[in-house]
């Protein structure tokens, strides 16, 4: 029913309200006399915002356990906005194609997505915390969180909003015969890697980086144009690659988390509340996330061992110290010192290990 053709509710009130004093001599006080009650109406009957939301990864499947934290962040968001605004997932790679994505929120064609800051050299900015472990990452976000928001404003015309999948280390994996520990052992390669690792795996390893699809990688392992991997264990698991990468770096080479903004004009028109929901729920769930997360990532390394007889290689202290150290730190460095926030990230994100020489 249509309360404002009714004769019911408070409509229908206001419409008696409205007749009976049009009877009046002095029709002027009609105006003043509809006024007083319009006038009680509440702003909560303010149009609810939806938030058109797309995905660089899938969100259901076997992948969509990558995903975890950003589901999370939108059902709990949308349950405390509820009114005021509200995610609405349209899709994934399906709809827009990952690296087109953040093009898509530039123009408004979409609100909001959830990607890897790594797919994007405007978000370089950014890249520095893939190189902190994932535990570093998510306890420095409340007192960083402003300055990665900054940061992703300017260079690249969004807002940050949520860690998505924190607690993916990314590692080293190979398909030798025999586990790959010495720095001899690493030399001449041939390894899928990630455009921001690629030139120092090069440098530091000796390694040939290969830039293929991530759905490529399969075939060129089975093909031989690989020799191993830098991936984390659940894009081993979810695309079989445990029937060729054998061994596994000791020390993690990475944290790469996927992360969810908005458009800069999305975020703009929300009111300062419920910018305040998104971020307090962001934090929470990001802290959640990394515990599922690791739970996930141990279940998984579990498989991979009992199913696909996956060994982690122990590798000497400098080998680790190269990997796990080194590569991250360097990357870190050029980053940060290269930002006009330097001095605000290195004291939010605790980055002075890490500079050091």
């Amino acid at each position: 029913m249509n309360t404002f053709d009714s004769d019911s509710g408070f409509f229908g009130h206001v419409s008696r309200f409205v007749r009976q004093a049009l009877t009046l001599p002095a029709c002027i006080a009609a105006g003043a006399l509809v006024a007083a009650p319009l006038a009680l109406l509440p702003s909560a009957h303010a149009q609810e915002v939806e938030i058109k939301l797309i995905t660089g990864f899938p969100f259901d499947g076997p992948s969509g356990d990558k995903m975890y934290g950003a589901k999370l962040f939108i059902e709990r968001f949308n349950a405390k906005a509820k009114g005021q605004a509200r995610i609405r997932v349209v899709g994934g790679p399906e709809v827009v194609a990952p690296f087109d994505q953040l093009k898509a929120l530039q123009t408004g064609q979409f609100d909001a997505m959830v990607t890897s800051q790594g797919y994007f050299n405007e978000m370089l900015g950014l890249q520095f915390i893939n190189y902190m472990t994932s535990d570093e990452q998510v306890k420095a976000m409340p007192k960083g969180y402003l300055t990665l928001q900054k940061i992703s404003r300017e260079g690249a015309g969004v807002v940050l909003v949520q860690l998505s999948s924190p607690g993916l280390p990314f590692y080293l994996w190979s398909r030798e015969a025999k586990p790959i520990t010495t720095l001899a052992d690493f030399k001449g390669l041939k390894l899928r890697g990630n455009a921001s690792v690629n030139a120092q795996m090069a440098k530091y390893l000796g390694l040939v980086p290969t830039n293929l699809p991530s759905n490529d990688v399969y075939s060129a392992l089975r093909g031989g144009i690989l020799d191993g991997a830098m991936r984390d264990s659940l894009s081993i698991e979810v695309l079989n690659e445990g029937e060729y990468l054998k061994h596994r770096s000791n020390a993690r080479l990475a944290d790469f988390s996927s992360e969810l903004y908005l458009s800069n004009k999305a975020w703009d028109a929300l009111s300062p509340a419920v910018r305040q929901i998104m971020n307090t729920v962001a934090r929470e769930t990001e802290t959640e996330a990394l515990e599922w997360m690791k739970v996930r990532v141990q279940r998984t390394d579990k498989l991979l061992t009992d199913k696909y007889k996956v060994k982690v290689a122990s590798s000497p202290a400098d080998v680790n110290d190269i990997i796990g150290r080194r590569i991250g730190g360097e990357l870190i460095k050029q980053i940060v010192g290269g930002s006009k926030y330097a001095a605000e990230l290195t004291e939010n994100f605790s980055l002075q290990p890490y500079l050091k020489d």
